[in-house]
């Protein structure tokens, strides 16, 4: 991998996007949260509405 400096930038690099991507999944899952004070029901997100459940 070269120079220990070489080898820490990559480490580095590979850290950030790494991060970056935990971020955008966060973001992603926020989205999809229920609100607030949901009932049961309505943390049931994985069901899609009007499927039946």
């Amino acid at each position: 991998m070269g120079e220990p400096a070489a080898r820490a930038a990559k480490v580095v690099a590979a850290l950030l996007e790494w991060r970056d991507w935990l971020e955008e999944l966060a973001e992603r899952f926020a989205r999809l949260a229920p609100p607030a004070g949901a009932d049961s029901e309505d943390r049931s997100w994985h069901l899609a509405p009007g499927t039946g459940g």
